[in-house]
């Protein structure tokens, strides 16, 4: 009875799973099937799922007629060297608050906490204030600069470097490494999994982010891919479905690719991180 028990949990839980599963995908699926379709069959009532014809022509448009390529070069810089600059400095900070003691330690890192419960928007104007005044709007500078800086990840990295064991650091110390060795040489390499981790969340969140792309960049020639298939939505291509439903699904592989290969690490970075607070 219990073995039959069991079983059955299993079913139900499977069947649970899948209809989750179905779910999260049907749009995905309609976006991918709509980026095939004709315009008259995207507004055609009833839906039609399937397109009459598969052919590419959607997608030829999209990136001949479009400069999409140009805005995927735009995303593809920003959002590089935003993970490349956020990993390297936050983790730098990350060190420090787990390893190093130093005044006013606790109450700055209290101050960084504080910053995870501001809702981004409200910082928006000032951030963008300054960069006006650096003359850095309409520029990569003004794009990377102000993303950079990350609490969130400074805090995951911080759980990280927790779990490491301190005699690695003393034996290194009586080597004489400096501190900026120690977290090279020594701590970092350990940390491949959380910074994947970490990597995988911005790449995600800077490569959709809206917001800021549109504040900062007012001009064709630094527009990025979220910002252009917002410009999509009506204006001048109109509802024209099946351009905007081809566009997204090539703003949408990269994530998704990425997703896939870092996986492994992105899960268990993600469990580590939350060892030891």
């Amino acid at each position: 009875m219990i073995l039959k028990k069991v079983k059955v949990s299993r079913l139900v839980s499977f069947a649970v799973l899948l209809l989750g599963a179905a779910i999260m995908l049907i749009p995905f699926i309609w976006m991918v099937l709509t980026s095939f379709k004709t315009f008259a069959e995207t507004v055609k009532l009833p839906i039609v799922w399937l397109p009459s014809s598969w052919k590419l022509d959607n997608y030829t448009y999209i990136l001949d007629k479009m400069n999409f390529l140009l805005y995927y070069r735009n995303t593809f810089i920003m959002t590089t060297l935003v993970v490349i600059g956020q990993l390297f400095i936050c983790s730098l900070a990350a060190y420090a608050f787990a390893r190093l003691r130093f005044p006013g330690q606790g109450l700055i890192f209290a101050s960084l906490l504080l910053v995870l419960m501001v809702p981004g928007q409200m910082t928006m104007i000032p951030r963008y204030l300054m960069v006006e005044r650096f003359r850095w709007t309409d520029t990569f500078m003004g794009l990377i600069l102000p993303l950079v800086p990350s609490a969130y990840s400074t805090f995951l990295l911080r759980q990280f470097f927790m779990t490491l064991p301190k005699d690695l650091e003393e034996a290194a110390r009586i080597d004489g490494c400096s501190y900026f060795r120690t977290y090279w040489n020594i701590l970092l390499p350990l940390c491949t999994s959380s910074l994947i981790a970490c990597g995988i969340l911005t790449f995600m969140d800077i490569w959709n982010g809206l917001l800021w792309p549109l504040i900062v960049c007012n001009t064709e020639k630094m527009r990025v891919l979220s910002v252009a298939l917002s410009a999509m939505q009506g204006g001048q291509y109109g509802t024209r479905y099946q351009y905007l439903m081809a566009a997204s699904v090539l703003a949408t592989l990269p994530t998704i690719l990425v997703f896939i290969v870092g996986q492994k690490y992105f899960i268990q970075g993600i469990a580590l991180s939350g060892i030891k607070g």
